[in-house]
């Protein structure tokens, strides 16, 4: 924190992101793995610069769910799973 405010970062950098998604083609689970690093960039915009080593997640979400929906568990999920 610089004086009173928290410096923000542009930038969220994900090296490597695997969703194994059941019944989807590779177009369908692109466009949900953009969707959830567009709404962890979102959720992390102001927080400090942080490097993890890996984080393995495992949920349950219904396949009829829509993808926005879905995009927001997984990218909460992983904000859990980060302790924010």
């Amino acid at each position: 924190m610089v004086g009173d405010r928290a410096e923000r970062f542009d930038e969220l950098l994900i090296e490597q992101l695997q969703l194994r998604v059941p019944g989807s083609d590779s177009a369908e689970a692109r466009a949900l793995a953009e969707e959830v690093a567009h709404r962890l960039g979102a959720l992390l915009a102001d927080a400090p610069p942080r490097r993890i080593g890996s984080l393995e997640l495992k949920l349950d979400i219904p396949s009829d769910l829509a993808r926005g929906e879905a995009a927001r568990r997984i990218a909460e999920a992983i904000v859990r799973g980060l302790g924010r």
